[in-house]
């Protein structure tokens, strides 16, 4: 079954009975499923809070992942949540990417 929207909104950590949950070291692999459920010309809604991932290293891997399941990111856009989530240091934790998927 393939979906027009998708929406990604991982916590940081998760441990359960169906494995573990790490956005630093493993968003792709929660990424890769939600890509292959994503019909072409959908949308999947991108979240990631953690601060210490850089946010175009982050964006990167994503259309990375896109690539090697043969598809392509064919528009992006940013939703930008600064005001309600300010940060100190200029490097907001929250970072939300809309990718549409061809």
């Amino acid at each position: 079954m393939q979906f027009d929207l998708v929406f990604l909104d991982p916590p940081r950590f998760a441990k359960s009975a169906f494995g573990i949950v790490d956005l630093v070291n493993d968003y792709q692999g929660l990424f890769k499923p939600a890509v292959l459920t994503t019909k072409a010309g959908g949308k999947i809604v991108c979240c990631n809070n953690v601060a210490k991932v850089d946010r175009q290293a982050w964006y990167d891997s994503l259309v990375r992942c896109v690539e090697k399941q043969g598809r392509k990111v064919t528009a992006t856009q940013w939703l930008e949540c600064h005001q309600d989530f300010p940060a100190f240091d200029d490097n907001h934790p929250l970072k939300i990417v809309v990718l549409t998927i061809d």
